[in-house]
């Protein structure tokens, strides 16, 4: 009796100590499957996580289409002709709501929606991409390389100091206009746009640059905000070609002399070739004098000029003696301000220039009244319809 006693305590103890130890094992396992559950629900690929991202993948989808068709649906007004921002802001505002999206660009267009915050970049055939590229500084650093290059950043880390000769600094929102430390420094001989900066004043940014041959990556140059460009490529002289068609001129308020060349200039080569100026809003413009003044330019595409806000066109095509065409509409010049305007030179010594029904240049008919498409002998002017 006494050896069963002993035994069933032994036993009771040895229950005990294994219900304890199961205890402690089924904690343990509890605590292991709650910590993967909580892994599972909000980790990295956690189930929480994934819901987001289907969710922002479903509204990435939905404002995608939203811009396609709105693309699409200009294009069919067009004709199948050019989708240019203001056409789209309004099919947007139409289609999505009014200050829901915000359209900016010009040979890219971009579209931001404002509540989602997501940007999405439009090519001229519609192909619609998100922007990944994130909110871009408005900082701009410029400086000088020792090899004669002009460069320009969002980011001051992306300059590389050791072939810096001269730094200027962080230009942001300065007004330089004729005033600029590097204007007419004959040592830069290239200019590169590192990545893209959001200036919102581009006057004599590449003035008296007069060796530099080319301005790389200038497509980074986001101009949406600009509202002077005057002088910006003045006496640019050995730049025989330049690509602007990504600018955004909705912005901007004077072009003068934006392209003008000097006399002292007479033995460099010249622009000769400017594409993108038909995609130019030239709706909030009030200056156009000597805007293309002496460069060697044969053709002129300004059919998306508009000009109810100009008040100054004095020597706007003066000396361009290589200039055979101009591709414009019926300019309003109502606003010219004549009492002291040079709007009679505005066509002067344009020797070669000839309208779309055959009439030639006159030196008698240099001002503005010529400013519109050629009617031939009934009502003669300068430009062509395209």
């Amino acid at each position: 009796m006494e050896k069963v006693l002993k035994y069933r305590k032994i036993k009771r103890g040895s229950t005990a100590g294994i219900t304890l130890i199961a205890l402690v094992i089924t904690i343990i396992i509890l605590l292991i499957l709650a910590g993967i559950s909580i892994v599972t629900l909000t980790g990295e690929n956690g189930l929480l996580t994934k819901s987001r991202q289907a969710k922002d993948e479903t509204i990435v989808e939905q404002e995608k289409e939203q811009v396609e068709l709105a693309y699409v649906s200009v294009a069919v007004k067009n004709l199948g002709g050019n989708v240019e921002r203001k056409d789209l802001q309004d099919e947007l505002d139409d289609s999505v709501g009014n200050n829901k999206t915000t359209v900016s660009g010009n040979s890219i267009l971009k579209v931001e929606f404002k509540d989602t915050k997501n940007v999405y970049k439009v090519t001229k055939k519609g192909k619609v991409t998100k922007d990944e590229s994130g909110i871009i500084p408005d900082d701009i650093f410029v400086a000088l390389y020792n090899d004669g290059t002009l460069v320009f950043s969002n980011n001051e880390g992306d300059i590389d100091t050791t072939k810096v000769s001269e730094n200027y600094g962080n230009i942001k929102n300065t007004n330089y206009y004729d005033n600029i430390e590097w204007s007419y420094n004959y040592d830069i001989i290239k200019v590169d746009i590192l990545n893209e900066i959001i200036p919102t004043d581009t006057s004599s940014w590449f003035c008296g640059l007069c060796n530099i041959t080319s301005i790389e990556n200038i497509e980074n140059i986001n101009t949406t905000n600009v509202t002077d460009m005057s002088r910006m490529f003045s006496d640019c002289a050995s730049l025989t070609s330049i690509d602007v068609s990504n600018f955004d001129t909705s912005n901007v308020i004077s072009m003068e002399c934006m392209f003008y060349m000097d006399d002292d200039f007479f033995e460099y080569p010249r622009l000769n070739e400017i594409t993108g100026l038909n995609s130019f809003d030239t709706s909030n413009v009030t200056c156009m004098s000597e805007m293309f003044r002496y460069c060697e330019i044969t053709e002129l595409d300004l059919s998306s000029f508009s000009t109810n806000n100009v008040i100054s066109m004095s020597g706007m095509f003066n000396k361009c003696r290589k200039l055979k065409t101009i591709y414009g509409n019926n300019w309003n010049t109502s606003k010219l301000h004549y009492e002291y305007d040079w709007a009679k030179t505005m066509f002067s010594q344009c020797n070669l220039l000839i309208g779309g029904n055959g009439t030639a240049y006159d030196s008698n008919h240099r001002d503005y009244t010529y400013a519109h498409i050629d009617g031939g002998t009934s009502n003669p002017g300068y430009f062509t319809a395209k």
